[in-house]
């Protein structure tokens, strides 16, 4: 069996961690690529996902790589702001505490959507496949601190704790990047069977 090769394109040690964990499939090989990724300002997920894809692609054959790159961007929506921070949060959360977001216009209990998307793309064909994942849940005020991101402000719905407080092993089964991640690794296996 010959191993195909998955470079995660981020500096994001706790991203990388979990898609690892999320992205385990026999033949595909998952390794950590340190990248400084542009990312446009868009609203639209879709397009700074694609925009950081074609980036990603670029500085992984300017490093002479061979295989493919994963790229992963997340959008935190939140009702009452109107879907902000959206594709925005990693500049919220440059300047506000997750909990100082929490209190923004008294969002506290209000709805919000966690949206991941993953990005695969051949580095010889310069070819890409996107995957999203969702998870709905509300915003409340953080109790814990130095989590992942926001996520001890995103509470899951039907879930009495938020991201950061529940075990891993929870948290990787319900999550948006994990149902990003069940789909990008049915695509993988489709192709693999495709293969034989």
């Amino acid at each position: 069996m010959t191993i195909k090769k998955i470079y995660l394109a981020t500096q994001n040690k706790g991203k990388a961690e979990e898609l690892k964990s999320l992205i385990k499939l026999p033949g595909w090989d998952v390794e950590g690529l340190s990248l400084s990724l542009d990312e446009i300002q868009s609203l639209d997920i879709l397009e700074v996902a694609s925009f950081k894809m074609n980036n990603a692609l670029q500085q992984a054959r300017d490093k002479s790589l061979t295989g493919y790159v994963l790229i992963d961007d997340t959008s935190l929506e939140i009702e009452a702001l109107n879907g902000l921070p959206g594709t925005l949060i990693k500049w919220f959360l440059a300047r506000l505490s997750s909990d100082q977001i929490s209190k923004l216009k008294a969002i506290n209990g209000e709805s919000a959507r966690a949206i991941c998307i993953l990005g695969l793309g051949n580095i010889e064909t310069n070819q890409a496949n996107y995957f999203r994942g969702e998870t709905l849940g509300l915003i409340k005020p953080a109790k814990l601190i130095d989590t992942f991101g926001w996520d001890d402000i995103f509470y899951p719905l039907g879930k009495d704790s938020s991201y950061a407080a529940l075990p891993k092993d929870i948290k990787n089964r319900i999550s948006h990047r994990q149902a990003a991640a069940r789909s990008l690794v049915n695509h993988l296996r489709s192709q693999a069977e495709g293969d034989n």
